[in-house]
């Protein structure tokens, strides 16, 4: 069922969350047919069954029914408030959870691709924080070296790009502002600036 349908994703209430599916349940579930979801128990028609199709409908999804997901399944994640990240080796796309339809899982596609092909270069990490309009992609580069892209999100395009080495950090203020944290050094993105830090 997994090599099949791929890993679950759910949304419900504002919550979100990857989980495979375990082999010991894999026993109690069965697709349906007729809905083309997942039913528990062996008699779909039973009020068992319609009730807990019902529920899974509203906040179950399988990864491997969005194309997005169809080579490395689900992949890496991360959130804020407003959407759930994620990414793959070469792209990332996310999910509006101010816009979620119950029916289907609407990805939209982040502005930035890494050639596949590309044997050194790859998405490594994105990170998101308070600031819902602006997250931060790391592309490795090099062996020692990593790029920060602070992306706008709303206007789906890099607002600055930063070469640091592979052992810098992302973090941010209270307000959401990015900072790069290498060494002893701090750099403000804000301001585009490199501070001595101590």
């Amino acid at each position: 069922m997994m090599n099949l349908k791929g890993s679950i994703f759910y949304i419900q209430k504002g919550n979100y969350g990857e989980s495979e599916i375990k082999k010991q349940l894999t026993r109690s579930l069965s697709i349906s047919r007729r809905l083309g979801d997942f039913v528990t128990g062996t008699d779909e028609d039973s009020p068992q069954a319609r009730k807990m199709e019902s529920l899974l409908q509203q906040k179950l999804f399988w990864s491997k029914d969005y194309e997005e997901f169809s080579s490395q399944d689900i992949g890496k994640f991360t959130s804020n408030n407003k959407s759930v990240i994620f990414w793959n080796n070469d792209q990332c796309w996310y999910l509006d959870l101010e816009n979620v339809s119950i029916s289907q899982l609407k990805f939209n596609k982040i502005n930035i691709k890494v050639d596949p092909k590309e044997q050194m270069s790859y998405i490594k990490r994105i990170r998101a924080s308070s600031t819902v309009d602006t997250i931060t992609i790391v592309v490795r580069q090099t062996s020692k070296s990593d790029c920060f892209l602070v992306w706008d999100m709303t206007s789906n395009c890099e607002k600055e790009a930063f070469d640091r080495g592979t052992s810098a950090m992302v973090m941010f203020d209270a307000t959401g502002n990015t900072y790069i944290a290498e060494d002893d050094m701090m750099t403000v993105c804000e301001q585009g600036v490199m501070l001595k830090s101590y």
